[in-house]
This record gives C-alpha cells, sequence and structure tokens, in this order.
C-alpha cells in the first residue's frame, strides 16, 4: 500500500486551515494508529512550529534539510551539487506523538517561483521526491499557503486528493471558484485526476447568527462539494496548543476542539475509503 496524499488549500489566511491540517493528521496517528507525515509548503512555517519548537527547529536547520533544500532554494545544494534525499529532511515522532512525521519549511521558500521560473517540470519535484517514502506511510498531508504559488503546485500536482477549509463568513466564498478553475488547469496539463474530499468549516461559532447563515450560502453555492459533517469550532485552547508546539488532542484533550478533531478523523476515514472505492470503479 501507498500513501494518500492530500492537499489543504484556501486563498484565504487567517482561516485555520494550517491548525486543521496539523490537528487531522495527529488524530489519525494518536487515534487510529496511521503513519502519517504532515510537509509544511507555507515559507511562514506555522505548520511547523505547530508541531516542533523553535529551538528544535533552529538545530535541525543548522545540520538537516528543509522543504526549501529538496525544492532546491538553499546554497547547500547550489554548492554541492548533491542531490538532496527526501529521508534527510523528515523529523520522526512530532508533537509528542508517534507515527507524525514532519518535513518543516523554511523562509527561503518565499523565493521558490522566481528561482525556479526556468526549471521544467517544476510543478512536479515534490511529486518526484515523495514517490520515495510512499510505501512508508498510510497519509500525507500538503499544508499550502494561501496562494497558488509553486509551493502550492507541488503540493497538489503531488497530491490524490485536496480539501477545501473554510471560515463561515461573508466573504468565504471569495476565492473557491479559483481553487476550482486552477486544478481543472493542473488535472489536464499533468493528465491526473485530483480530487476534492470537501469543504470543512473552522472556527465555527454557533451562537452567533452570521455563522449559520453563510454556511447555508457555502453549501447551496456550491451543491456538487462534499460537505463535512463535522465542524471545527472557534477555541481559544486550539490557539493555547500552538503555543506548545503540540497540537490540541495533547494538551487539553477534554476540549471542545480536540473532541471535534477526534470525530473529523473518524468521517475523514470513511470519506476517504468511499472515495478510494468511486476511483476503482
Amino acid at each position: 500500500m501507498t500513501a494518500q496524499v492530500i492537499s489543504s488549500i484556501n486563498m484565504k489566511g487567517g482561516i485555520g486551515k494550517t491548525t486543521l491540517t496539523v490537528n487531522l493528521a495527529a488524530s489519525l496517528a494518536r487515534f487510529h494508529g496511521k503513519r502519517v507525515l504532515v510537509i509544511d509548503l507555507d515559507p511562514q512555517t506555522n505548520a511547523t512550529f505547530c508541531l516542533i519548537s523553535r529551538n528544535t527547529w533552529d538545530e535541525w536547520t543548522g545540520s538537516k534539510l528543509t522543504l526549501a533544500d529538496l525544492m532546491n532554494q538553499t546554497d547547500h545544494f547550489n554548492i554541492s551539487k548533491i542531490e538532496p534525499k527526501i529521508q534527510d529532511a523528515i523529523i520522526k515522532n512530532v508533537g509528542g506523538i508517534n507515527r507524525l512525521d514532519l518535513i518543516p519549511s523554511h523562509l527561503k521558500l518565499t523565493f521558490i517561483d522566481i528561482s525556479l521560473a526556468s526549471v521544467i517540470s517544476r510543478e512536479t519535484i515534490l511529486k518526484r521526491k515523495l514517490s520515495n517514502i510512499l510505501t512508508e506511510y498510510d497519509f500525507v498531508f500538503c499544508d499550502c499557503p494561501p496562494n497558488l504559488s509553486l509551493s502550492t503546485q507541488n503540493g497538489l500536482a503531488a497530491s490524490d486528493y485536496y480539501m477545501i477549509p473554510v471560515f463561515p463568513e461573508p466573504l468565504a466564498a471569495l476565492g473557491l471558484g479559483l481553487i476550482s478553475n486552477r486544478i481543472k488547469q493542473l488535472n489536464e496539463s499533468l493528465g491526473k485526476e485530483l480530487l476534492s474530499l470537501g469543504i470543512l468549516f473552522t472556527k465555527y461559532d454557533r451562537r452567533i447568527l452570521e455563522t449559520e447563515v453563510t454556511a447555508s450560502e457555502i453549501i447551496d453555492a456550491n451543491p456538487h462539494e462534499y460537505i463535512f459533517k463535522t465542524k471545527i469550532p472557534e477555541n481559544t485552547k486550539i490557539k493555547s496548543a500552538v503555543r506548545s508546539s503540540k497540537p490540541i488532542i495533547i494538551t487539553n484533550p477534554k476540549s471542545s476542539g480536540a473532541q471535534a478533531y477526534k470525530e473529523l478523523a473518524k468521517e475523514f476515514l470513511e470519506r476517504i475509503e468511499k472515495m478510494n472505492a468511486f476511483k476503482s470503479e
């Protein structure tokens, strides 16, 4: 069996995409015994610091590889001319959870579009690297930046599926059409079939009427999208978990946020099973 690769994507920042990716991955490893790899494609390194401390990152980058090295974004690669191995960029058992691994990001990814502008097949660099380790995992999650940069395109090109976290606010639907159109173009240019796992609501606050209204509008505007039944609540304990560099299922396992991610992991596995069956027909 080879890993299923899933990209988490939205054109808007601040919607809880990274927190969702990290905690879903952690829940699959913790509660279902899955072997999971998180790849931080965002130069802001938010997913990285959700799972390791700044000190750990400093020590790692001093002698080991990051995603920037794999994407040929560092002086080390340019000087040595040695093709970096993806195995050397994986930090094992992060966030206090066994079977949860991480490929950390680096600020140098900011310049990837410029430096790889003339490189052939630059959208598939990550896919080629991942092919060497897919049998070692059940799931690989790509946390994409909130744009359609080359980092995001590499995540999508390497993926089997993508999911769209959405914060239900009046302007939330902006960008959903852009994502669909870009993925359609990517499928055509690469001859692949990247499928949507669906839309998932984050920072959901049932006390606010506008939340329910906007969520209904998004559902009505996207009739062909699967909408996850599990909704991730607005929860301050989720934010405090980020400061500890551990998922909320570790720092506050009884909180509403932790329980929501636990339920999401179950629904995610059911959804993946149905999608895999659909693809094999």
